[in-house]
């Protein structure tokens, strides 16, 4: 069985989600980015959904750490 996927952070655009996800996985921790907006094709929805960065539930409190800079 695969663990639970939690959210860690929303960011406004997918740019800041990526900077995130590169520090969390050039530590080890697997991350998935997940928006609302198309494909891509409508950026726009980004503002009512925002990018969703998630990690596995074991890893959230070592990715917390990570972001918040502790």
């Amino acid at each position: 069985m695969s663990e639970k996927s939690v959210i860690v952070k929303k960011y406004l655009n997918e740019t800041e989600a990526n900077i995130a996800k590169g520090l969390l996985e050039s530590c080890g921790i697997p991350v998935v980015i997940v928006t609302d907006n198309c494909g891509g094709m409508r950026r726009h929805l980004n503002y009512a959904s925002p990018v969703r960065l998630m990690v596995s539930s074991s890893d959230k409190e070592e990715a917390l750490k990570l972001l918040l800079g502790k």
